[in-house]
C-alpha cells in the first residue's frame, strides 16, 4: 500500500495541478522520460506506470475519457554503451564441481524429506 501511494505521489508531482482530461500522451510519456533522466530505475517506473494504468482506466470506466493517455506509453530503458560494459567489473560467480555435487545432493535429501 505504501508503494502504491509512492507511485500516487509521483503521478501528482506531475499532473496534480492538471484536470484529468487535460492530461495528453505526450504528457505522460514525458513523465515517465523525466523520472527516467531523474536516475529512477526500471521497476520503479513499471510501478508508477502499473498504478496511472490503474487510475486511467477507472476514469475511462467512468465515462471521463474517452482514451487513456498511458496506453502506448513505453518505459524508457537505459542503454549501456560499449565503453560501460567494458569497464564494468562484473564478477562471474560459479560452483565448483564438489560444490555443484554437494549442493545437489543436499537439495536431493531435502526433497526426500518433504
Amino acid at each position: 500500500m505504501r508503494n502504491r501511494q509512492q507511485n500516487l505521489d509521483h503521478l501528482n508531482r506531475f499532473f496534480g495541478n492538471k484536470k484529468i482530461k487535460d492530461i495528453t500522451r505526450k504528457q505522460y510519456q514525458a513523465m515517465l522520460a523525466s523520472l527516467h533522466n531523474a536516475g529512477y530505475a526500471f521497476n520503479t517506473l513499471d510501478g508508477i506506470h502499473a498504478t496511472g494504468r490503474m487510475v486511467f482506466r477507472k476514469t475511462v470506466e467512468f465515462n471521463i475519457i474517452k482514451d487513456s493517455p498511458c496506453g502506448f506509453a513505453k518505459i524508457p530503458r537505459k542503454v549501456e554503451t560499449v565503453e560501460e560494459v567494458e569497464s564494468s567489473k562484473g564478477e562471474i560467480k560459479f560452483m565448483e564441481k564438489e560444490e555443484l555435487i554437494r549442493f545437489l545432493n543436499a537439495a536431493k535429501e531435502s526433497r526426500s524429506r518433504s
